[in-house]
Formats: structure tokens, C-alpha cells, sequence
């Protein structure tokens, strides 16, 4: 379920008719590699070529899907491989909700303005119930030609706000982006949107931090009973370290096509606060589409920030209201089929669970 491995086999699978759910893992091992001192099975650097080829073969089937000014380096940070290439960085419609989170909408448009270095994006901006101070900043920036105010005076709605955010924009690539969102290095938009020209990918996901930069997002595992939790770890060995496809990605930066949002009519906005983005993940899924998150495109996440803590009586109760949507909307389709599971056995050597 790589994201490399799942972008070699798509075209075959679809050629011969073969739907997402008729795949599985294999229950059994078919090849047992007894590991030795010295052997690659019991350590990866015993035989530090296999590394370099492998990495020959990446960069070669990249190639060979067409893309180019492929680079291939190992990932510093865990096992595997950090691929980049080149692509057309179309013009991306980036929204941005906002109610009353003053400190933060500075800090975000701020790093969009000044901190990153994609060549063309416009902001849309959609002021719900904002009080003062926000207006008064938002009156500041009606002179910036690259930002669009859209104002919201309705109950708070995070499906409606941004589907009125994609109306009010023409771009063909959509990023939905929190306003409690920080950005920190200047390349984040163009290493995010890169994966969206892959063949099969209908959303991107960046990974996300608590300001004391401990893991936060990395990806929404789902369930047909508990609905969905974020995957808050790189687990055992690290292999959620590397970018890969999961069941779906958080609202708070995700990536997506303006012709995708149209294909399955945007945000449903029955969902108000709740599991709106793991839907419009699900809904594309259902189009045969993939989930990426992307491990290489980090930024800060001061979470809540602006809807606040989900612990009142009223919010409780309309989280559960929610969760009744998506059961009824996708019942056993909320089975997760990303998300791996190991047993660690002797010598280190991860057993996968199948």
C-alpha cells in the first residue's frame, strides 16, 4: 500500500477490471530469508549497494511515468527514499476560514505572503461572524491584489465556508488551509503539490505538528464504529515516516483538484464541524481516486485555535450526530485498508499482521 507501490500497479489493476476491495495482502510469506550476521535481513547496511540500487530503480520508474528532473536521496529521518521531480505548479486557489483567531490568520497569511515561494496562488479569505479586531485586519489586506474576502455572516459551517471559498476562486488546484496554520520553510507548496500530478491522486495532505513540535498529523485512519482518529505517531521502525496513501487527510491543509471537488459536488455540508474532510476523502476514494500524505511537507498546527475545545455538551451531542452521517453514508467503505500493523520479533524483524 506504498505510495510508489501503489502508482506502479493502478493501471494494471484497472486494465484488468480489478476494484480496490479485491485487493488484500498475501496471508502467507512466499520467500523466507533466514537472517545472518551480515545478511541484508539483519541489517539494511550489511550491503549498503542494494541501497543505491534500489534507489536506481526508483528514479527509473519515475522515469518512466513521465516524470522529470528526478532526484532520489535517502530519508534522513527513517527508512526509505525522498523522491522529488519537477511539475507544472498550476495556480492554486488557497481558503482560508476565519472567525475570531486574530494572532493566528496574521501569522498564516503572513508565511503564505512572505514565507512561500510557489510562483502564483491567489487567497480567499471567508470571514465567519468575525468580531472586530479580524475586520479591522481584513480591511488592512483588501488592497493586497492576491487576496479575496468572502464574508459569512451564517452559524458556523466548515463545509459551507469552503465550498463558498472554491465559488469565489478559478483556480484549477484548491488548497483548504486552517487559519491556525504556520508555515515553515518557503518550498512546503510546491514539494505539497507535486503528488497531485501523480496518476490516481485526488487529494494531498500535509503532515502536522504541535508547536512544541511534537507529531500531531500524520495521515486519518478510519473505522465503520469510532469513524476516524488521527494517526499522531511514525510507529515502530518508523515506516509511516515515508510518504503513502492513506484513507484520508485533514481539512486543516489538504490539496485537491477543482475538477475532483466538482466531480463529488464539494463538502457535504450536512457535515458542520465534524469528519467533513474524511467524507470528501472517502468521496473521492469511491472515484477509484488516492489519499497522499505527504511526510516531507511539515508545518505547525495550533489546533482548536479558532473552533475551540469539543468538550461542551452541545458540540458532544452534535459529534455524535455527525457520526451517524458517515455511518449511514459509508457503513463497512470506513473499514481501514492503509494503515499497517506489526509485531516485532527476534532480531528486530517486523512480522506484518494480516
Amino acid at each position: 500500500r506504498s505510495l510508489v507501490g501503489s502508482e506502479m500497479c493502478i493501471r494494471d489493476r484497472l486494465r484488468l477490471g480489478i476494484t480496490e476491495e479485491q485487493v488484500c495482502h498475501v496471508a502467507e510469506p512466499l520467500y523466507d530469508w533466514r537472517a545472518t550476521e551480515g545478511s541484508l535481513a539483519y541489517k539494511t547496511n550489511s550491503k549498503s549497494w542494494t541501497f543505491k540500487a534500489a534507489m536506481a530503480a526508483l528514479k527509473n520508474h519515475l522515469e518512466a511515468r513521465g516524470l522529470e528532473n528526478v532526484s532520489i536521496k535517502a530519508n534522513p529521518k527513517a527508512a526509505g527514499c525522498i523522491c522529488h521531480w519537477d511539475s507544472p505548479l498550476e495556480p492554486i486557489d488557497i481558503i482560508v476560514p476565519t472567525h475570531s483567531n486574530l494572532n493566528g490568520l496574521k501569522t498564516c497569511i503572513s508565511g503564505l505572503l512572505q514565507q512561500t515561494d510557489y510562483p502564483q496562488f491567489n487567497i480567499i479569505i471567508v470571514a465567519n461572524l468575525c468580531i472586530e479586531p479580524i475586520r479591522e485586519y481584513l480591511e488592512t489586506l483588501k488592497s493586497q491584489p492576491q487576496i479575496k474576502i468572502q464574508v459569512n455572516d451564517e452559524e458556523f459551517n466548515w463545509s459551507t465556508l469552503n465550498n463558498q471559498g472554491v465559488v469565489a476562486g478559478k483556480h484549477p488546484l484548491l488548497l483548504f488551509l486552517n487559519d491556525d496554520v504556520e508555515i515553515t520553510h518557503a518550498a512546503w507548496l510546491r514539494n505539497l503539490s507535486r503528488y497531485i500530478y501523480l496518476e490516481g491522486v485526488g487529494a494531498v495532505g500535509g503532515t502536522l505538528f504541535y508547536p512544541n513540535r511534537q507529531l500531531q498529523h500524520n495521515g486519518i485512519e478510519t473505522h465503520p464504529e469510532w469513524i476516524a482518529r488521527n494517526i499522531d505517531e511514525w510507529g515502530e521502525k518508523k515506516p509511516l515516516r515515508v510518504t503513502r496513501n492513506v484513507s484520508a487527510v485533514t481539512g486543516a491543509c489538504l490539496l485537491t483538484r477543482r475538477s475532483h471537488w466538482e466531480q463529488i459536488g464539494g463538502f457535504d455540508e450536512q457535515l458542520t464541524v465534524y469528519y467533513n474532510d474524511v467524507d470528501y476523502c472517502l468521496g473521492l476514494r469511491s472515484q477509484g481516486l488516492r489519499i497522499v500524505q505527504a511526510t516531507d511537507v511539515e508545518l505547525i498546527h495550533h489546533e482548536k485555535a479558532t473552533y475551540g475545545s469539543h468538550d461542551s455538551p452541545e458540540k458532544q451531542a452534535l459529534s455524535q450526530k455527525e457520526i451517524n452521517v458517515m455511518q449511514e453514508k459509508w457503513g463497512e467503505f470506513l473499514t481501514e485498508r492503509y494503515m499497517p500493523r506489526y509485531d516485532v520479533k527476534a532480531h528486530q524483524t517486523r512480522i506484518l499482521h494480516v
